[in-house]
Formats: C-alpha cells, sequence, structure tokens
C-alpha cells in the first residue's frame, strides 16, 4: 500500500485558501481545481513532511466516519491528485 509514502504537491502549481476551499491552478494546463472542505483539509495536510498514514491519523481525528471509508476515500483523493499532475507519487 502507499500510507507510507510522503506526497509532494507540484510547485508549478498554485493554490489559495478561500472560504475554506482550496482552489488549485494549473497554468500549464490551464486548469482551476476546486476543492471542497474535505479535500482542502488534505491539501493543507500534504507538507512534503507527513506521508498518507500520518494524514489518514489527522483526517480521523477531525471527522466522524469509519476508517474503512476514510482509507478509500483518500486512496480515491491520492489517485486524482497524481492522475491531475497534482502532487508526484
Amino acid at each position: 500500500m502507499f500510507w507510507g509514502e510522503v506526497p509532494v504537491k507540484n510547485p508549478r502549481l498554485a493554490d489559495q485558501k478561500i472560504d475554506g476551499e482550496y482552489f488549485v491552478v494549473q497554468p500549464l494546463h490551464k486548469e482551476l481545481h476546486q476543492m471542497d472542505e474535505t479535500a482542502s483539509f488534505i491539501w493543507q495536510l500534504i507538507d512534503g513532511r507527513r506521508n498518507w498514514a500520518a494524514i489518514r491519523e489527522r483526517i480521523a481525528g477531525q471527522y466522524d466516519v469509519s476508517e474503512k471509508n476514510l482509507s478509500a476515500d483518500i486512496a480515491e483523493f491520492r489517485r486524482f491528485l497524481i492522475d491531475k499532475g497534482l502532487i508526484g507519487k
């Protein structure tokens, strides 16, 4: 599994938090990604030091969700971030 990986944001991105949600711009692709509250919380935790397990633990303390659902949601969001080039593997 990927829980030991430390995600790193793509340095070519620009992001801005507005009203509790992050907006991430990919200038080269001319794409704008709006993240909901939970995705924004995860995005904020991606700091190049925490691994996915630490991020999951932090989220578990913040939201009332089963570990199974939380793990699946994080895995799905991680795949989105990688597919869109927002983070490196």
